[in-house]
């Protein structure tokens, strides 16, 4: 199986345990509902599935070199940073609370997926 089909069909399987996630944890809110818990399953549709199905559409020779791998890293890295902020955020906005640590997500969440662009770039040029 292609690369790039196997990182689409783990982001597809993400998004569906999220919305699985957040759908149960819904359940035993009491009506109580978050932004961040709603939109968390948007997540990896819109910055794992829909990427990678366009690489694999444009660029499938993109994976051959060394600096995929830290690309893969690095971007699926930041995802994950980025929806654990948002899981921790719609936790802690349905119980009514708060935490100085939640903006740090996005920021780390920003930090990789910038260090994931020269990678991504050097692997673009040998493709």
């Amino acid at each position: 199986m292609h690369p790039l089909t196997k990182a689409t069909l783990a982001h597809l399987l993400a998004a569906l345990l999220t919305l699985l996630l957040t759908r149960a944890y819904a359940l035993f809110a009491r009506g109580a509902a978050s932004p961040c818990m709603t939109l968390l399953p948007l997540l990896p549709l819109l910055a794992g599935v829909l990427p990678f199905l366009l690489l694999r559409l444009l660029l499938p020779r993109i994976t051959r070199p060394p600096a995929w791998r830290l690309f893969l890293n690095l971007w699926n890295s930041a995802l994950a940073t980025l929806a654990t902020g948002m899981f921790l955020t719609g936790i802690l906005d349905i119980a009514g609370s708060s935490s100085p640590l939640l903006p740090l997500f996005p920021i780390v969440a920003l930090s990789l997926a910038l260090l994931s662009l020269p990678p991504f770039l050097v692997a673009w040029q040998h493709a």
